[in-house]
C-alpha cells in the first residue's frame, strides 16, 4: 500500500517496491505469502480525509477492512503493512485486527528472522523514522533490524521531513524547512517505511532512501536445516 514510487532525478533507488521486498524475504523465509485479490484498486483512505473527502476515505477503508478480514481469516493470519502512515490509519480504524497488522520490521523480528541468516552488507546506513511509526512505537525495532543488516546505523538527523502525507508535495517549503538538518554525510544508503518520506527525503539529501526491507532482502539468506 501507498503511492507509486516516481522516478525522479535522485537516483538509481531500487525500483522494486517495498511489497515485492516484503514478498521476497517472507518466501525466503519459508513462508507463503497471500496477496489480496486487486491489491493495488485498495487504499486505507487517508490520502482521502487529508483532502477533506472524509466519505470517500472511509468507504475505501471499510473496502479495505473487507478484504483484510476475509485474507486473514477474521485476523488469525499476520497481515504486512508495508507503508507506516497506512498502518497506523489501518490500526485505528479496526482495532480487531490490531495484533494482526504488522509493520515489516515487527514482522521480520517476530516471524521472519529465526528463518534467516542475516549478514551486515552496507557500512554506514541512514535510518529515517517516520512519525507515524514513531506514534506507534515502532523504532526501536526499526533500528534493531537495521543493526543486523549494516555495521553502522545512523539516526537521519530531522525528528520530521515535513511531508504530512502529500502536503509537503504542495507547500514544498515545509519539507525544505523541516529537512535543512538532514545529515546523511558518510552513509552508503538510506532508508525508511513510507514512501510519501522517502521521496522528500531523496530529494533533499541527492541519494535515495528506499524502504528498510530493500535492506532487509539484500542481507538476508534462508536458514538451511540443520542436518
Amino acid at each position: 500500500m501507498g503511492p507509486h514510487r516516481p522516478k525522479g532525478a535522485q537516483g538509481a533507488a531500487d525500483e522494486r517496491s517495498a511489497h515485492e521486498r516484503v514478498v521476497a524475504v517472507v518466501r525466503k523465509a519459508g513462508f507463503r505469502p497471500v496477496l489480496l485479490p486487486r491489491a493495488g484498486a485498495h487504499c486505507c483512505g487517508m490520502l482521502f480525509d487529508t483532502r477533506g473527502f472524509p466519505s470517500a476515505g472511509e468507504g475505501a477503508r471499510e473496502a479495505l477492512g473487507r478484504a483484510l478480514r476475509a485474507a486473514s481469516e477474521g485476523g488469525a493470519l499476520p497481515v504486512v503493512v508495508d507503508t507506516s502512515p497506512c498502518l497506523e490509519t489501518l490500526r485505528r480504524a479496526f482495532p480487531e485486527l490490531r495484533q494482526a497488522l504488522l509493520d515489516p520490521a515487527e514482522a521480520t523480528e517476530q516471524l521472519l528472522a529465526p528463518h534467516l541468516v542475516f549478514e551486515k552488507t552496507k557500512g554506514a546506513v541512514s535510518l529515517h523514522v517516520p512519525c507515524s511509526a514513531k506514534r506507534m512505537g515502532l523504532e526501536p525495532a526499526m533500528r534493531r533490524v537495521a543493526e543486523r543488516c549494516a555495521a553502522e546505523v545512523r539516526d537521519s538527523g530531522v525528528p520530521c521531513c515535513g511531508t504530512g502525507g502529500d502536503r509537503g508535495f504542495r507547500f514544498p517549503e515545509l519539507s525544505r524547512a523541516a529537512l535543512q538538518h538532514l545529515d546523511v554525510e558518510g552513509c552508503q544508503a538510506a532508508y525508511s517505511s513510507s514512501r510519501t518520506c522517502q521521496i522528500s527525503l531523496a530529494q533533499a539529501a541527492g541519494m535515495p532512501f528506499d524502504a528498510l526491507m530493500t535492506l532487509v532482502d539484500e542481507s538476508t539468506q534462508a536458514k538451511r536445516p540443520e542436518l
